[in-house]
């Protein structure tokens, strides 16, 4: 019998959250964004206040780029998404809250996003 105990921290109820968060992600996203993400890694957004590009990583690393018009590296933004309590969610749900974060208050994600390289 499978764990129920939903947790993100037992294996078998981590395993389905990530799907799950996975799942929703992708309801999120443009055509565009997930054969981007399916293919790279990562998929662009644009800031909903300045229009600048950025690409938001599904690699476990929190990763946000800034990038320029040709598509070089700007700044690199970090911003760890956790619930509540302070316990780490899916990678799913933290990629889609940092898209969220961005198209809707990009000035937030600047003003709590840890920023190297500017």
């Amino acid at each position: 019998m499978a764990c129920r105990c939903n947790s993100v921290y037992c294996d078998d109820c981590g395993e389905r959250a990530e799907r799950k968060a996975r799942r929703f992600l992708y309801r999120h996203l443009t055509r565009k964004q997930k054969e981007s993400l399916r293919a790279s890694k990562y998929f662009e957004v644009k800031g909903g206040e300045s229009g600048r590009t950025y690409e938001i990583y599904y690699d476990g690393d929190d990763s946000v780029y800034a990038v320029d018009n040709e598509g070089n590296f700007v700044t690199h933004y970090c911003l760890c998404v956790m619930d509540e309590e302070g316990h780490d969610v899916p990678e799913g749900d933290r990629v889609l809250a940092r898209k969220l974060l961005i198209e809707s208050l990009e000035s937030r994600f600047l003003a709590v996003a840890n920023a190297t390289g500017q």
